[in-house]
């Protein structure tokens, strides 16, 4: 027997299996053997498209062996069209380091490798909107990620979500959940306080199949992505409409919490008179993140 639930997963319960699931939006078909611990895969190209300058990302489908690394120029010439200038910033080993391409040419490459279970910053500075397009074949869902404390001084890890289902930060990070700190992507971030309490604004979504995400942890752990964690889908949330700002490689969380406010549809941080950052306040929000860049 074979259904399909609100989110487009499909569920086997045929003898013989124990999980099969297909997501059209990642074009992957997964088959899950019982009693067997590795998995079937179909997949075919995916595309994503890139509107904005800035993606934090990563890259869940190549053409590689496990988890092998693959070139990074090449994989970054599958942008269409191939922007003239980009830059490509990595974390590796706790140290950032970046492609740069100018004019059409690869003009600084510190390094060049990408690898599916890392996350990656992408800075398209070329104005239009691009697409590109992942080949090859999806990690398989049980390759585990090592997380550090710190490298070189730095408490980041940037590490690259390849389930193909969205799942909640608490289900997604289950088995590594006590040791996490912080959890960053692009629009929103989770932060632990010092009485473990987390701080999760209304703008926490599901991580999403091909995110990069930055997490930070209490001491040096594995995680392997949660198999059996239930799918989820987000909220849309509408961009700012009287507050414009420009994004930058990193920001700074800002939470104000709207539980007193009344009337309030957007909040904008300021420095001097310009706009910083600013966030979309909606009915029923009682914290709100605002990014400061």
């Amino acid at each position: 027997m074979a259904v399909t639930s609100a989110n487009r997963y499909l569920i086997n319960t045929v003898d013989g299996h124990n999980l099969s699931y297909f997501n059209p939006e990642s074009a992957i078909l997964y088959t899950g053997n019982h009693g067997i611990a590795t998995s079937s895969k179909t997949t075919c190209p995916f595309t994503r498209s890139m509107d904005t300058p800035w993606q934090w990302l990563s890259y869940p489908r190549l053409q590689r062996t496990g988890n092998d690394p693959v070139v990074a120029t090449t994989t970054l010439e599958d942008l269409n069209p191939i922007p003239y200038n980009l830059n490509f910033y990595s974390n590796e080993d706790g140290n950032e380091q970046f492609i740069v391409r100018t004019y059409g040419t690869w003009s600084s490459t510190p390094f060049n490798e990408i690898k599916s279970t890392k996350g990656y910053k992408l800075n398209i500075q070329d104005q239009g909107t691009f697409t590109h397009t992942m080949y090859g074949t999806d990690l398989y869902l049980n390759t585990p990620i090592q997380l550090y404390r710190g490298q070189s001084g730095n408490p980041e890890n940037w590490i690259g979500y390849f389930m193909p289902m969205s799942l909640e930060p608490e289900d997604a990070f289950v088995g590594v959940w006590e040791y996490l700190t912080k959890i960053q992507v692009q629009d929103w971030t989770m932060t632990k306080t010092s009485t473990g309490k987390w701080l999760s604004p209304a703008s926490v979504a599901p991580l999403e199949y091909g995110d990069c995400v930055i997490v930070e942890v209490s001491q040096n752990c594995t995680l392997y992505w949660n198999e059996d964690g239930e799918p989820s889908e987000g909220e849309d949330r509408a961009g700012t409409e009287y507050f414009g700002y420009t994004e930058f490689a990193s920001y700074i969380p800002w939470y104000i919490e709207t539980d007193s406010l009344e009337d309030v549809v957007e909040i904008g941080l300021m420095a001097n008179d310009s706009c910083i950052g600013a966030s979309v306040v909606m009915p029923g929000d009682t914290l709100v993140e605002v990014n400061a860049y």
